[in-house]
């Protein structure tokens, strides 16, 4: 089973509880590198401050992303290692919260 980073703390995400048991329950499947960009965009639905960027732990600790992420960067792709700033905030706005780990029981 996966374990899912979160870039900011849980009690801050504003999504509904079945949009978070729905992205975990998908990481106890063989996972998928799209699910950094899907959570951004299913998040920021609600609005760009509830934007979330979620990642497995495959991707966190793919090449040593883990140590290259700062708090102006976020995960895209597993391979893609974006700055914040890049992003456009007219739909998307994360915070400089590190990624911290969820785990699914």
């Amino acid at each position: 089973a996966a374990i899912l980073m979160l870039n900011k703390p849980i009690h801050i995400i504003t999504l509904t509880e079945y949009f978070i048991f729905i992205t975990l329950r998908r990481a106890c499947h063989p996972t998928n590198w799209s699910y950094p960009i899907e959570s951004m965009l299913i998040s920021s639905i609600a609005g760009n401050k509830n934007t979330v960027n979620l990642a497995t732990d495959e991707d966190y600790y793919y090449q040593d992303n883990n140590e290259n992420l700062d708090s102006i960067k976020y995960i895209l792709r597993k391979w893609e290692i974006m700055l914040i700033s890049q992003l456009n905030t007219s739909y998307f706005k994360l915070d400089s919260s590190q990624y911290q780990e969820l785990i699914s029981q």
